[in-house]
């Protein structure tokens, strides 16, 4: 994959702010404007933290590899552990099954309403031919 290219935009708020780190984002914008780019609140914040002026919290695949982790296992859950569900209730097995036989029977009448809106669309198609 290429390389970014960084905008001239951030070049110049990444020189400006190494020439002054503590210039508030109103002044370099001005300066900016003055040279004839636009810039945004966040390409200040992205300067100031490629300069590291700012604390930032790490970015890259370790991080993502312990997001993804944390929420398939859960905090302090070994893997095999969470796996496993363990069921609470007798009950909440039988309501699970009770809520699955009742939308099996509503989608099967919404199945024999529709047949018999198709059966009367091909007995009007069949008169009208």
């Amino acid at each position: 994959m290429a390389a970014k290219k960084s905008s001239p935009a951030f070049a110049f708020v990444v020189s400006y702010l190494e020439k002054n780190p503590s210039a508030e984002f109103s002044e370099v914008r001005d300066a900016a404007a003055r040279k004839g780019y636009k810039i945004f609140p966040i390409v200040y914040g992205r300067a100031k933290a490629h300069l590291n002026l700012v604390p930032t919290k790490a970015r890259g695949s370790k991080k993502a590899a312990t997001r993804r982790t944390a929420s398939v296992v859960g905090p302090g859950r070994p893997r095999a552990q969470a796996r496993v569900q363990p069921r609470t209730s007798a009950s909440s097995g039988l309501s699970d099954l009770q809520t699955v036989i009742a939308t099996v029977k509503e989608n099967e009448a919404e199945r024999e309403r529709l047949r018999a809106a198709l059966e009367q669309i091909r007995d009007i198609l069949n008169e009208a031919l």
